[in-house]
């Protein structure tokens, strides 16, 4: 991936890590102004659109890995790239179910909330190592 590419990326996982953040931890404060959560469901397109960037990413630095990795494999790295991959994709998985729940279900009770706030919380914080770590590859 060309670094000014790269770069666009970490930019856009920061900034949509960092707007999920601040908006899972200031919507109690105006829940009942929001009932239809507009905010939320604005966002989740953002969310959909860094799992993707997120995946890629983290799929093309796996094959990358994969490809130049010997018999000499330094676990740390190893555990590194495979960790993030599968935690991304297992984010991405746990996501869209609930995602198409909340935008096309027909009903509420398809939507567990439970999940939501460990997507809320996960993808932040996964948002912004990736994103991190994008950016400092992109320097390199």
């Amino acid at each position: 991936m060309p670094a000014a590419l790269k770069q666009l990326v970490s930019v856009y996982l920061l900034l949509a890590g960092l707007a999920v953040a601040v908006q899972f931890i200031i919507f109690p404060f105006y829940e009942d102004h929001d009932p239809d959560t507009v905010v939320w469901r604005t966002l989740d397109w953002f969310m959909a659109a860094g799992l993707l960037l997120a995946l890629a990413g983290t799929f093309l630095r796996k094959r990358q890995f994969d490809a130049s990795a010997g018999d000499d494999v330094h676990w740390r790295e190893y555990v590194e790239v495979n960790g993030l991959f599968y935690a991304v994709l297992a984010l991405t998985l746990a996501f869209v179910p609930n995602w198409f729940a909340v935008e096309w279900g027909s009903s509420d009770t398809l939507v567990n909330w439970t999940i939501w706030h460990i997507i809320d919380t996960a993808l932040p914080i996964l948002f912004v190592v990736l994103g991190l770590r994008f950016w400092r590859e992109a320097r390199a």
